[in-house]
């Protein structure tokens, strides 16, 4: 057919027109995405450059490669694992994140345009969880800035092991622009659990796991660490720190961060305010005196008035106001008879005896 022979022949002369118009760089980029088969993440560690150069030149649906399920090699527990893996790896990669509809619950089938997602699979546990573990690894994602701060800086990433092939693990490390709140990742990417994992840190510390993508309701088996790790004057990985890791899950990664000075500085505070809240009630405790001392001296004020008293109750109303009732004895035409009256007082603040300001009394209606 003369007129596709045609059409091959124009795209064949523009897309060679096109890249020879590229430069070296971007040259290599295409050659090891389409003629080499790369990931746009095994091309921007090998070329050591951002993910976002990468997917410049790579924005389209390439059909037939299958979803990223369906690449995972194992058995079905080893597909979904593997799949955490990688997806913890991308969050914390450096680069901007791309994932096609379906991918955040594992759609067995490739993303198409013409027709819905298989949402029924959410029914399914394993899909279910591997939505929510993404859902949550997004938050992580925005709670850290050292994944994102200096994304397209090479300074904000730092390998700590990334050329332990005996155990197919690699550690690497994410800096913040202050370099104070560091980002440890660890990835193991062999279908064996590692116990008692030693790992060199970047910073002394005390080192908290953030994220894990092996907990039950990701779909995995559980093996999390749940104390957090002290740092220790043991070398490891060319750093002076290190701490030991309960577990390692297998086909899983981890994330830690170190709880930082600003956390610790917060809780201070806090229990600082706390304590001055108490010592302030003790204070005005025995600032504003109990309310039987102050009935004794209201007393002694009313009967210096000639007033004959049988006795005062007042209660503390708060600050230094007391109210409360006295019965005064007078004498009427038929005899003397209990008369009720009303009592408010007003004392000054005195750590010692209390001293009255003011006191009012008047007969009850």
């Amino acid at each position: 057919d003369t007129k596709n022979t045609d059409e091959q022949w124009m795209e064949h002369i523009t897309l060679r027109n096109a890249f020879a118009s590229l430069g070296d760089r971007e040259k290599q980029i295409l050659s090891l995405r389409f003629v080499g088969g790369k990931t746009q993440m095994e091309v921007a560690s090998s070329l050591g450059i951002s993910q976002a150069q990468v997917s410049r030149l790579d924005d389209e649906v390439v059909h037939g490669k299958r979803s990223l399920i369906g690449r995972m090699p194992g058995d079905y527990e080893s597909q979904f694992a593997n799949l955490r893996a990688l997806y913890v790896w991308m969050m914390t990669h450096p680069g901007k994140k791309l994932l096609f509809m379906g991918g955040e619950f594992a759609q067995m089938i490739e993303w198409n345009c013409n027709q819905d997602l298989d949402w029924l699979l959410l029914d399914y546990p394993k899909h279910a969880g591997m939505q929510k573990m993404l859902s949550e690894l997004n938050g992580c994602y925005k709670e850290l800035p050292a994944l994102w701060e200096m994304d397209s800086s090479n300074a904000s990433f730092e390998w700590i092991d990334g050329g332990n092939y005996q155990q197919s693990i690699l550690a690497y490390v994410r800096w913040d622009k202050e370099r104070k709140d560091p980002v440890l990742v660890i990835l193991n990417l062999t279908p064996v659990v590692r116990e008692h994992f030693r790992i060199g840190v970047p910073l002394a510390g005390e080192w908290e796991e953030v994220f894990n993508s092996d907990r039950h309701e990701y779909g995995g088996t559980g093996l999390l660490n749940g104390k957090n790790c002290e740092s220790e004057n043991i070398p490891a990985h060319g750093q002076e720190q290190s701490i030991e890791l309960q577990h390692l899950p297998w086909l899983g990664g981890i994330i830690l961060r170190r709880k930082n000075n600003k956390e610790k500085k917060m809780m201070i505070k806090k229990m600082m305010f706390l304590l001055c809240a108490v010592c302030t009630a003790m204070i005005m405790a025995a600032c504003y005196p109990p309310a039987d001392q102050v009935e004794i001296s209201v007393l002694d004020i009313m009967k210096t008035n000639g007033l004959d008293v049988k006795g005062v109750t007042l209660n503390h109303d708060g600050g230094n106001k007391y109210s409360g009732s006295a019965l005064i004895r007078e004498k009427g035409i038929f005899g003397t008879k209990d008369v009720p009256y009303e009592v408010t007082v007003v004392v000054e603040k005195s750590l010692f005896s209390p001293t009255i300001k003011s006191a009012h009394w008047k007969e009850k209606k």
